[in-house]
C-alpha cells in the first residue's frame, strides 16, 4: 500500500439515486412474492455489488469491501450462517427491523460465510479487496443470548472461536487484509478485559492482517489494552471520537500497526473539505509512517444517500492526494513535515 491508502469499511448505500432503476430492491421484492428464483436474486445481488464497487473505485478508493449490499444487516447476515442461532426469515416485517437472532444452541462455525461472495468480487475488482465482518464482542451484545442466559462472555468467546474459523478460511482464500467491526467497544470500555480475551480467540493463528474498526466514540482510557491485542491495525473514528487524535500524537504507540483514520462522517450529509482531511493526515504523519496511515470514512456509509457517499469518498481521495503531494514536496532537500525541525 502507498501513503495514505484510501479504504472503506463495511457498508455502502444499497439504493441507487433516481432516476436509475432500483433493480436490486425490485429483485428482492419479486423474490419475496415468488416471482423469481433464488438464483435470479443472487444474480441481482452480484450486479448490485459490482455497481457499488465500481463507484467506490471511481471515487478513488484503493481498498474496497463488497459494500454489504447483499446483507440484511451486519448482525443478521453473520448469525444466519452460524450454527446455533434461530433467525426469522421475515424479521423486517414482523419486528420493524429490530429483530434479534436467538442463540438456541452453543454457537459454532459450520461453513464459509463470506468466502464465495468475496472471491466473486476479488475476480472482478481492479483494486485490493478487504472482507469485512462484525466482531464477536458486539455480536454477543446485539443478539438474544438465549441458552447462554446472562453469560455474555461465553457467548462472545464461542462467537470468536467460530469467526476465527471464518478468518482462517478467508486467509486461505488469498485475502491479505480483513476488517473486524466492533461498534460497541466505545460504549463498553469497562468490558475491555473481556474484549481482549475475545480478540485473542478471534485472531488465534491467523496470519492475514486483521484490523479492528472502532467507531461511535473514542478509545481514550483503553489504549494500552488495545495495544495488547493481536490486531495488525486499528481504525479510529475522528468524527464522533475527536479525542482519538490524542492517541495518535504519540510516536511510541501503535508501532508497526496500520492506523486507519475515520475522516468523513458516516451519518452526516455534509461533505467534508479535502483541505481539512489533508491537514489531519499530515498532522498524524508527524508521529507515524505515512505508509501505515490510511484514510477512510468513520464507519460504513450505508445510511447515506448514494450521491453523498460518493462525494465523501471523492473528498477523501482529494484530501489524501493533497497530503501525498505535500509529503513529496517536504521530502525534498530542506523540507520538513509540519511541526518538525
Amino acid at each position: 500500500m502507498d501513503m495514505f491508502t484510501i479504504a472503506v469499511n463495511g457498508s455502502y448505500p444499497r439504493l441507487l439515486d433516481p432516476p436509475r432503476p432500483q433493480l436490486l430492491q425490485r429483485a428482492i421484492e419479486n423474490f419475496r412474492q415468488g416471482r423469481i428464483t433464488e438464483r435470479e436474486l443472487k444474480r441481482a445481488k452480484d450486479r448490485a455489488t459490482v455497481d457499488a464497487v465500481a463507484e467506490m473505485v471511481a471515487a478513488g478508493v484503493e481498498l474496497v469491501s463488497d459494500g454489504q449490499v447483499r446483507w440484511e444487516n451486519p448482525m443478521i447476515h453473520i448469525c444466519r450462517e452460524l450454527g446455533g442461532f434461530a433467525v426469522k426469515d421475515d424479521y423486517q416485517e414482523s419486528d420493524n427491523g429490530h429483530y434479534k437472532p436467538r442463540a438456541v444452541e452453543r454457537i459454532k462455525w459450520t461453513h464459509p460465510i463470506l468466502l464465495d461472495d468475496y472471491r466473486f468480487l476479488q475476480d472482478r475488482s481492479p483494486v485490493e479487496v478487504r472482507p469485512v465482518l462484525t466482531g464477536p464482542f458486539s455480536l454477543a451484545r446485539l443478539c438474544d443470548p438465549g441458552v447462554y442466559g446472562d453469560d455474555t462472555g461465553s457467548l462472545a468467546n464461542d462467537l470468536a472461536d467460530a469467526l476465527n474459523r471464518e478468518l482462517m478460511g478467508l486467509e486461505a482464500g488469498g485475502f491479505k487484509y480483513i476488517l473486524v467491526e466492533e461498534p460497541l467497544i466505545a460504549s463498553n470500555k469497562d468490558k475491555i478485559t473481556a474484549f481482549v480475551e475475545t480478540a485473542n480467540l478471534l485472531c488465534n493463528s491467523v496470519k492475514a492482517k486483521v484490523m479492528l474498526c472502532t467507531f461511535g466514540g473514542d478509545m481514550v482510557g483503553i489504549e494500552d489494552e488495545l495495544n495488547e491485542t493481536p490486531f495488525s491495525g486499528f481504525s479510529f473514528d475522528l468524527c464522533d471520537g475527536p479525542e482519538n487524535e490524542r492517541l495518535l500524537a504519540v510516536d511510541t504507540m501503535w508501532k508497526d500497526r496500520i492506523l486507519q483514520l475515520g475522516l468523513v462522517h458516516s451519518r452526516k450529509l455534509e461533505v467534508e473539505r479535502p483541505t481539512d482531511i489533508a491537514r489531519t493526515l499530515l498532522k498524524v504523519a508527524q508521529f507515524h509512517d505515512p505508509e501505515l496511515i490510511w484514510a477512510a470514512p468513520s464507519a460504513g456509509l450505508g445510511f447515506l444517500p448514494r450521491d453523498v457517499a460518493f462525494a465523501k469518498l471523492k473528498s477523501l481521495y482529494t484530501g489524501a492526494d493533497r497530503a501525498r503531494r505535500e509529503i513529496a514536496r517536504l521530502e525534498r532537500p530542506g523540507g520538513s513535515l509540519p511541526g518538525q525541525r
